[in-house]
């Protein structure tokens, strides 16, 4: 189907005479979503494997494409209307109208897809600056974005009090966020807490006098009274 102004406004009705050529075109660009759709599906977590005029083409194709199957859909309505239909042409008009939904539905998931990884391919990445791909690096280990800004407020009070008064500063103040870092502990992997730790300093550095505290409460260098 072509998708100048006025073709879009005025469709080119076809007669019945072209319904297994049309039932064709319908098959092979079906076909050719669900291929589409798989190999999305597959890279969606390595979207810096694909490039902005990928995405580009995707979502042009792919949203002409939801336009041709509405005038499909309407194509095949006007043909049950208005012929006489003969029993080979009554079973292909059924089984086109069982492949345009899942033809909409591939090309919507396409779409999808496509939004969510329009602003992570390889053109975005040499975009960054180092935080920012150092942020990017993080999501694709896994970490939510949730557990990211909890390091990262983490880190910049860490980094304050660091500038402020040194360790002394944060030991008082430690309450303060050491339920935050068990929760990262408690909800990320090791290789998301060393992600965050190489990304942020202050978090790094966090972690690591908690784990010194830690280590000096077992051995018995630092006493803890009784419960």
């Amino acid at each position: 189907m072509s998708h100048s102004d006025s073709e879009k406004l005025i469709p080119r009705w076809q007669p019945i005479e072209e319904l297994f050529y049309i039932g064709g075109l319908i098959d092979e660009n079906a076909e050719s979503s669900y291929n589409q759709l798989g190999l999305l599906r597959e890279g969606h977590s390595q979207p810096h494997l694909l490039s902005d005029d990928i995405m580009k083409r995707i979502h042009k194709l792919y949203t002409e494409q939801l336009e041709d199957i509405d005038i499909h859909q309407e194509q095949l309505t006007r043909w049950r209307r208005e012929n006489r239909l003969t029993s080979e042409q009554d079973r292909e008009i059924t089984r086109l109208e069982q492949v345009l939904p899942k033809w909409r539905e591939a090309a919507t998931e396409i779409l999808a897809l496509r939004a969510e990884m329009k602003d992570h391919t390889i053109d975005k990445i040499l975009e960054m600056d180092d935080v920012e791909l150092g942020l990017e690096t993080l999501r694709r280990t896994g970490l939510a974005n949730e557990h990211i800004d909890i390091a990262r407020h983490i880190d910049s009070e860490i980094q304050r009090l660091l500038a402020d008064g040194g360790d002394e500063a944060v030991l008082m103040n430690m309450l303060d966020y050491m339920m935050d870092c068990k929760r990262l502990m408690d909800e990320t992997d090791e290789v998301g807490v060393n992600a965050l730790a190489a990304q942020f300093d202050g978090f790094h550095h966090f972690a690591s006098l908690l784990e010194r505290i830690a280590g000096a409460i077992y051995s018995g260098d630092i006493e803890v009274p009784p419960a």
